[in-house]
């Protein structure tokens, strides 16, 4: 096994189990961590393999004009990200990736590196066996520790959202569920390319049963998808028609039922209630639920993209730009506290970080995908090929049916880029009649390795290399640590302070530690200092509302002790307003800040403004109760405790 193909089954297993479970953004900090380092590493073994120093080395695979469409497109596709993160709304955001996903350009890279490599590498059938072993030998601790979340024994406390705890390595339950629905028929092609049905048969067991457990109906709906190409794929090419129905036979119940629930008499939805199942046909309901966010997410997205149709927002950015425009109606889907940093559907998602450009590259990526898989299958000599083939396409189908509904992780995004890569091995083994035995050695020798001379020469990049991964990989990660230390209600005020301080030192570039530090700097009376902090932060993320509604409730606090700071506290509230205008929150934070400083007239419109905007608000309506109050009136007054009583009821029951 070469080193370059070493690294990359190492990135495939290696990536989507990554987690840190003392750091505060636990799942996505440590995965861009992990596959920028391994692609920086993978392209400088790939450089060196390739070398002509390199004695032995594998041929140069035959150039095939489908493979050559799919490089040229996917270089296309880095290309019009580099352009769009120029453009970008905010270029450092663009660049790193904002704090929750971390899917910035630095990311993104990561996955062309890591696809034209292995496209580079993966030659034959026998290294696509190898391959596809180790994603399916890997989902084992996935599935397992997803078992154990389900069982209540999981070691470590996470925050999550989602309607199930079910999320294992990967921070959410629809994550995981995206997972297993690429994981799962390449299980299946694993199992019948290898004659293994005893253990194929325990492995699709276990993996079916913690994507039910997960939840998450995009991915459900994903898997009928994957199950339906498998068996398509397979029964064309054996001309099996028998197989081919059967196989359908998933999305013909999915789009029945979908049928049947969209009747407002529907009596499969009345016997799902009785029977306490429906979670599984809830996503038909348009007027509640994650389906109305859904749908008003991407009706405001559509929006949104239209504004800057070529090139986008940038990478990432979307979290800064939805702000501005906000439906108010999300926070009856979502909560009142939720970001919305994706668009949950594919093509939107593409369309908001690089525009028309990025998703018409996308769509040809896809297209020429699409165009190989049937070539190939077409060309399939025996059923081993055909398993292959069905599985990785079956995965490919799947994942982006999920994705109509959901978004990617760095998780799912590397599997995803390797199943290209795997196709495209597959195809060019196939056509350059290259295919062995699985179980033989499929690369030449290596030769005596590297001379005394190129060692020399590639001693210098890998020197630099890993001053780069301790700079760019491994300072993000510290920094997450210390910034969890920073917000643990149980340490010493003056132990939160020190970790904020090592945090923001780690990774000044990042605005979530500088608020942090700033706040820990006010608590111990340096407004000062901590109003520099907030500063630094606005200049990293300019015109972001959620800094300024930050820097607004710091003011307001401080102001207790300092009169001095209600002003600061008024700019900074009506800041994060007009940037943010529909945002109820920021309403009551202003109607607030008027209230104390005896205007008590312009509070009541603020505060009546942020209950019209959210009428489930038991801290606004209570807050308006005292300013009615204040004023003399009463009756409102009392009507106003009587709503925020109420709500407050609803949103924690006893």
């Amino acid at each position: 096994m070469s080193p370059t193909f070493f690294l990359i089954v190492l990135t495939v297993i290696a990536v989507p189990l990554a987690f840190n479970p003392w750091g505060y953004n636990s799942f996505a900090v440590p995965k861009a961590a992990l596959i920028r380092a391994l692609a920086a590493i993978v392209l400088l073994a790939a450089l060196i393999e390739g070398f002509p120093w390199v004695r032995g080395g594998t041929k140069r695979p035959r150039r095939d004009p489908l493979v050559a469409v799919l490089v040229a497109a996917a270089l296309t596709g880095a290309a019009v990200l580099v352009l769009s993160s120029v453009m970008s709304v905010n270029p450092r955001m663009s660049l790193w990736g904002n704090y929750g996903r971390q899917e910035g350009l630095l990311t993104r890279l990561s996955y062309v590196v890591l696809f034209l490599v292995a496209l580079w590498r993966i030659d034959s059938v026998g290294r696509i066996e190898r391959l596809m072993s180790a994603l399916v030998w890997s989902s084992v601790p996935v599935v397992l520790y997803g078992f154990a979340q389900a069982a209540g024994i999981d070691p470590f406390v996470w925050r999550s959202d989602a309607a199930s705890p079910v999320m294992s390595t990967f921070g959410r339950a629809n994550f995981l569920g995206a997972h297993l629905v690429m994981v799962m028929p390449l299980t299946l092609a694993w199992v019948l390319a290898r004659n293994r049905p005893k253990t194929g048969a325990f492995l699709l067991a276990a993996q079916f049963a913690c994507l039910a457990l997960t939840l998450a109906r995009g991915a459900w709906i994903g898997f009928a998808v994957a199950v339906a190409v498998f068996g398509l794929v397979s029964g064309a090419r054996r001309r099996r028609l028998r197989i081919a129905i059967v196989a359908c036979l998933p999305l013909l119940i999915a789009g029945g039922t979908l049928l049947e629930l969209g009747r407002s008499d529907s009596a499969l939805l009345r016997l799902a209630q009785r029977t306490g199942s429906a979670r599984l046909v809830s996503f038909a309901d348009l007027s509640a639920g994650s389906a109305a966010a859904r749908t008003t997410i991407w009706r405001t997205s559509w929006k949104l993209a239209r504004e800057r149709p070529w090139l986008g927002y940038g990478p990432d950015t979307m979290p800064l730009v939805f702000e501005r425009v906000y439906p108010p109606q999300l926070v009856y889907y979502l909560g009142r506290h939720t970001t919305v940093d994706r668009a949950h559907n594919v093509w939107l998602d593409q369309a908001m970080a690089s525009g028309l450009a990025g998703a018409t590259v996308f769509g040809i990526l896809l297209a020429v995908f699409c165009a190989i898989i049937v070539r190939g299958c077409r060309a399939a000599s025996d059923a081993r090929r055909t398993a292959l083939w069905a599985g990785i396409a079956a995965a490919v189908a799947g994942h982006l049916a999920d994705l109509h509904f959901s978004f990617d992780e760095i998780g799912t995004a590397t599997v995803f880029w390797m199943l290209l890569a795997m196709a495209c091995g597959l195809y060019r083994a196939q056509t350059a009649d290259q295919a062995r035995d699985p179980h033989s050695n499929d690369t030449q020798a290596s030769g005596r390795g590297l001379s005394r001379r190129a060692s020399l020469t590639f001693a210098v990049p890998a020197l630099l290399l890993a001053v780069l991964i301790a700079a760019v990989c491994l300072k993000p990660v510290r920094a997450d640590v210390m910034h969890c230390r920073a917000l643990a209600r149980e340490a010493l005020p003056l132990d939160r302070l020190a970790a904020a301080r090592r945090a923001v030192r780690a990774w000044p570039v990042e605005p979530s530690y500088r608020i942090t530090y700033g706040s820990q700097l006010g608590q111990a009376g340096e407004f000062d200092a901590a109003d520099e902090q907030f500063r630094a932060a606005d200049r990293l993320a300019p015109d972001d509302p959620r800094i300024w509604a930050a820097r607004g409730d710091a003011y307001a606090h401080w102001a207790g002790r300092d009169p001095a700071w209600r002003r600061a506290a008024e700019h900074a509230s009506r800041r994060a307003l007009n940037l943010a205008p529909t945002r109820a929150t920021y309403h009551t934070a202003l109607g607030l800040v008027l209230a104390q400083q005896g205007r008590l007239d312009e509070g009541v419109a603020e505060l009546e403004r942020a209950v019209d905007l959210d009428a489930t608000d038991a801290i606004a309506y209570g807050h308006l109760a005292g300013v009615y109050q204040a004023m003399g009136r009463p009756a409102d007054a009392e009507r106003a405790r009587a709503e925020a009583q109420y709500w407050r009821e609803r949103t924690h029951p006893e």
